[in-house]
């Protein structure tokens, strides 16, 4: 039995008629699906339906009975709603080998053929470890970090496993890596991905007018129409404002860990109320990689050197760049000092015009006409960074996207700690030009000595 047929027969024993929104979802047979859906549109009905799905699947293909699915969501309440499908599920076809856990923090099920299903918090993704599991259902979505689905896609690797993402757009602008992946999803691509949008009109158990029923209406009426498209449409629009235009977590965000044989620049924006940030970089031949990031609230210089001692690529440093306002002593040493005194690392400054360094971020951010890569890559742990281009939520309180004015247009100064630490390293190492074709010269280049077009 093919894995259409064995669909067609679980939907039936459980009584199940998806609508054709739902149906056109089932009917793909994409390793990787995400499911955008509006407020009460049934994500979780047709997640747990892709569990089912698979499960039964691999039954009639008498497959081994022993599968391991996840539940995983940024918390274990996250999957409380696919939990609770799957068990009315397993109930109803008198498949359990014994009663589920009664609480799902963790969660467990164990059916007749062997097959466990357990829930998994993304609280700390990096003990998203363990057995390698056969599928799973990231439940609510687009709640959790960038790193979690990358993570979720590493376990998976081992058994050629299934993915499928459920999820509302949040209004909090740090998810856009769930838009900048259901976007990818909308046409081929590399990830074996594919997205659908599942409006909550299309619940018509819930609205039985569809698009046009009197609760839904009422509902358009209370809100903007973006915020309506994305909250009940299950449609992204696009953000606007972000500095940092050019970020994407499918390609800039992956794993970049410490090269031992390699040295190390630090790149700093001293900081207090805002954040104070220091990112640790390493020269990849033509790509740039942040390895890591320091990046807190309310902290001073030495404290942050105690900090950056603790890191295992510490004994690398060997220098780095500053803001040049770090060189202002402000009746006690200024930050270079401190630096240099406490931690003998010498770090570099030059005074650096914000769109000109913008221009010069944005440059090196762009992938290689040739190859395809980007000039930088940056680890998930980076999350100040990652939130202030916009991919990300923020690691401190009031965090989020650097943003320019509506009215002005100009850049507000806010949430741009480890973009402007960066902006330092760069502006030190590479100089920056006045005519932005001259930065994409000068990146895939190198440095050429005393040019005449490089401000000095």
């Amino acid at each position: 039995m093919g894995y259409k047929d064995a669909q067609t027969r679980i939907f039936r024993l459980l009584g199940y008629e998806p609508t054709p929104e739902q149906a056109l979802i089932h009917n793909d047979q994409s390793r990787i699906k995400l499911v955008a859906g509006g407020e009460r549109a049934g994500k979780s009905k047709v997640n747990s339906k892709e569990l089912d799905s698979h499960w039964f699947a691999d039954i009639a293909s008498q497959k081994r009975g022993d599968a391991l699915y996840w539940l995983l969501g940024n918390d274990y309440e996250a999957c409380r709603g696919d939990w609770d499908h799957l068990k009315e599920d397993f109930y109803k076809l008198e498949a359990f080998a014994e009663p589920p856990t009664k609480n799902i923090d963790p969660g467990s099920m164990l059916l007749q053929d062997g097959t466990t299903i357990v829930t998994k918090s993304a609280k700390y993704p990096e003990k998203i470890a363990t057995m390698a599991p056969d599928g799973i259902l990231i439940c609510e979505a687009a709640q959790v970090d960038y790193e979690v689905f990358l993570r979720a896609r590493s376990r998976l690797a081992e058994k050629r496993g299934w993915l499928c993402l459920g999820g509302t757009f949040e209004q909090e602008e740090y998810v856009s890596w769930y838009r900048e992946l259901y976007e990818l999803g909308q046409s081929y691509n590399q990830l074996e991905l594919k997205s659908f949008s599942l409006p909550t009109w299309s619940n018509t158990i819930k609205f039985p007018g569809g698009r046009n029923d009197p609760e839904i209406l009422n509902l358009e009426k209370t809100m903007t129409p973006e915020r309506f498209q994305e909250r009940f449409g299950g449609v992204p629009c696009p953000k606007t404002g972000r500095v940092v235009k050019d970020f994407a977590n499918a390609i800039h965000v992956r794993e970049c860990n410490f090269n031992p044989d390699l040295p190390v620049e630090i790149a700093v924006d001293p900081g207090y109320a805002g954040a104070y940030a220091v990112l640790a970089i390493q020269e990849w031949g033509e790509q740039i990689a942040l390895i890591d990031e320091i990046y807190v609230q309310g902290v001073v210089t030495q404290d942050i050197i105690l900090m950056a001692k603790k890191k295992p690529w510490w004994g690398a440093v060997t220098g780095g760049a500053i803001d040049i306002a770090g060189r202002q002593h402000q009746a006690m040493e200024a930050p270079v000092e401190i630096w240099l005194k406490n931690a003998g690392v010498s770090l570099r400054s030059k005074k650096v015009t914000i769109e000109d360094g913008i221009d010069l971020l944005r440059t090196h951010l762009k992938q290689h006409p040739i190859t395809g890569k980007p000039g930088v890559v940056v680890a998930p742990r980076c999350q100040g960074f990652i939130a202030e281009c916009g991919g990300g939520k923020s690691p401190v309180d009031g965090g989020g996207i650097w943003m320019r004015d509506k009215n002005t247009l100009k850049p507000i100064s806010k949430n741009n700690h480890a973009c402007t630490a960066f902006i330092f390293y760069l502006v030190n190492k590479f100089g920056y030009t006045e005519r932005t074709g001259r930065i994409e010269f000068l990146r895939w280049v190198g440095p050429i000595p005393n040019p005449t077009f490089v401000r000095t």
